[in-house]
C-alpha cells in the first residue's frame, strides 16, 4: 500500500492524489489517503476540508468521519503515529519533500511509502494521465446554471483566465510566500491570447469576482463566472477545463483547470515567477510546451 498524506485545498490535494495514484498503479497496491490533518490545522490557517470526494479517485481514506453527514470526508481528529501504524511503518519508508525540485527517489519508492509533500510536478504522474482524467471526471450532476455556462464556452473561442486572491490577500504570510498576479501580468496574457487565436471570449474564475469585474478591464468579449460557491469550486475548475485556452494565476487549481484540458492545440499562458519569496524559484511547475511570462 501507498499512502499520500492530503493538505491544503483541492488543486494539491489533486498533485498529491495524483502522485500517489501513479506510483501504487505503478507497484499494482492500493492508494490510502491519509486526511487526518485536516483535523488538526492550526489556528489561522485557512479553513480546509478532504475535497476530492467530488471526482471518482480510486482510493481509500484514513482519517474520514464515518457519521452520515460525512459525504465530503470531513475528517475525524486522529494521530499520525495511528496512520504509520495501521500501514506497518516503523519510521522507515517516509518520503518527505525537500523542496520544489523534482525528486526521483518518489518515481523508485517501494511498496508501503507514505508520501508527505505537494509534489507540484507532472513528471510525477505524466505517466498515467488518461487514467487521471478518469479519475478528475465530473461525476455530479450539472445544475442548469453551469450547463448553460459549459454550453457558452463549446460555443465560442473560450479562453479561461483565473484571478486567485482569497488568502493570498489576506494571510500575510501565504501573501509573502506566493504574492498576486499583477493586471499587467493579465493584459499581457491576454494580448498573447488574442494575437494566436481569432474572436477570444474570456471566461473569468476568481474567488473574489466582485474585484475582478471592478478592475479586470478587458477588450474583448468577457463573462464573469460567480454562480458556484467555494463548496463547488469543482464547477469552476470543470469549466475551466471545457475552455479552448487558459491563462492561469500562480495557483494549482487553474494549473488543473489548464491541465485537465486534454486539447494538444490548446494555449496556455503562465506566471514566469510561481512564487513571490525570493529564492524559491519555480522549477518545472509549468509544463514545457506553456508559455510564461
Amino acid at each position: 500500500m501507498i499512502t499520500t498524506r492530503l493538505i491544503g485545498g483541492l488543486g494539491n490535494q489533486m498533485f498529491q492524489y495524483a502522485t500517489g495514484r501513479r506510483l501504487a498503479d505503478h507497484l499494482q497496491t492500493d492508494l490510502l489517503l491519509d486526511i487526518s490533518g485536516y483535523a488538526n490545522r492550526c489556528e489561522g490557517d485557512p479553513p480546509r476540508q478532504y475535497d476530492l470526494g467530488c471526482f471518482p479517485v480510486r482510493a481509500e481514506l484514513h482519517g474520514a468521519s464515518p457519521s452520515p453527514g460525512a459525504s465530503r470526508g470531513r475528517p475525524a481528529p486522529i494521530q499520525l503515529r495511528r496512520v504509520l501504524a495501521k500501514v506497518g511503518f516503523g519510521g522507515r519508508n517516509i518520503i518527505k519533500e525537500k523542496g520544489i525540485a523534482f525528486d526521483q527517489r518518489v518515481l523508485t519508492a517501494p511498496d508501503g511509502t507514505y508520501l508527505s509533500g505537494y509534489w507540484q510536478n507532472e513528471r510525477y504522474f505524466l505517466g498515467i494521465r488518461s487514467r487521471l482524467l478518469e479519475d478528475f471526471s465530473l461525476t455530479a450532476r450539472l445544475d442548469p446554471t453551469n450547463e448553460a455556462m459549459g454550453e457558452l464556452i463549446h460555443k465560442v473561442t473560450s479562453v479561461s483566465l483565473h484571478v486567485r486572491r482569497g488568502d493570498y490577500v489576506t494571510n500575510s504570510a501565504t501573501n509573502k510566500f506566493h504574492g498576486t498576479m499583477s493586471l499587467a501580468y493579465y493584459a499581457r496574457a491576454v494580448e498573447i491570447v488574442a494575437s494566436k487565436v481569432e474572436r477570444p471570449h474570456f471566461f473569468v474564475f476568481s474567488d473574489d469576482p466582485a474585484w475582478c469585474q471592478e478592475n479586470l478591464r478587458l477588450d474583448h468579449p468577457t463573462s464573469y463566472v460567480t454562480q458556484n460557491t467555494s463548496e463547488f469550486a469543482y464547477m469552476d475548475m470543470w469549466l475551466m477545463a471545457q475552455c479552448q485556452h487558459h491563462i492561469v494565476a500562480n495557483s494549482s487549481f487553474s494549473w488543473w483547470g489548464a491541465w485537465l484540458n486534454p486539447s494538444k492545440e490548446k494555449i496556455v499562458v503562465a506566471p514566469k515567477q510561481w512564487f513571490s519569496k525570493p529564492g524559491t524559484g519555480t522549477p518545472e511547475i509549468t509544463p514545457a510546451e506553456w508559455l510564461t511570462i
